[in-house]
């Protein structure tokens, strides 16, 4: 009906949430003390703590199929963590190097996020997830932002990189490397 209302209250702080197809939001909220993962059901107004961790959880991304993806920081460590729904969690990818919001392909089975190694120097990494995670370094000769990759496909994404927006191309077939190709 157009009118705003609050889905939670102070005294926290509550970020980066993302809508699921069951019907709740995934968000951050530091009601532990530190930032971790949480699910309101916006049906029946349930609050559940989904991940308890003793760094910083950020950027959660729900994949079509409902299987969750994050950042966790733990000191100098970094990782995109993943919790399917039907499993335990596992540390997807493992970095000692600030990573970006993590972004499933439409229908799973990939996620897409950024990793800056160095001052002013990011790249894009791609996890593919048959029965562990495989990790590919997508070449990107550019400044690419941390911010969420935006699927536009299964094969196609967005990422912001140099203060523009660019439109890439991902193709794989079998064994061989990802290619990308550049689409004006």
């Amino acid at each position: 009906n157009g009118t705003q209302r609050a889905l939670t209250s102070t005294p926290y702080n509550d970020l980066e949430p993302t809508y699921t197809l069951d019907g709740s939001i995934v968000f951050v909220s530091d009601r532990t003390g530190n930032f971790n993962i949480w699910s309101l059901n916006l049906i029946s107004n349930e609050l559940s703590l989904l991940i308890n961790q003793t760094g910083n959880a950020s950027f959660p991304s729900v994949s079509d199929r409902g299987d969750l993806a994050y950042v966790s920081q733990d000191g100098d460590t970094w990782a995109v963590k993943v919790l399917p729904t039907q499993g335990e969690l596992v540390d997807a990818y493992i970095s000692r190097h600030p990573l970006g919001a993590p972004s499933w392909r439409p229908g799973g089975g990939a996620i897409l996020f950024s990793e800056t190694t160095k001052p002013q120097e990011n790249g894009l990494k791609l996890l593919i997830f048959a029965d562990n995670p495989v990790q590919k370094d997508i070449k990107i000769r550019s400044d690419v932002a941390g911010t969420r990759i935006a699927w536009i496909s299964s094969a196609e994404f967005l990422y912001a990189a140099n203060g523009g927006i660019c439109r890439r191309g991902l193709a794989n077939t079998g064994n061989s490397s990802v290619i990308l190709q550049m689409n004006d």
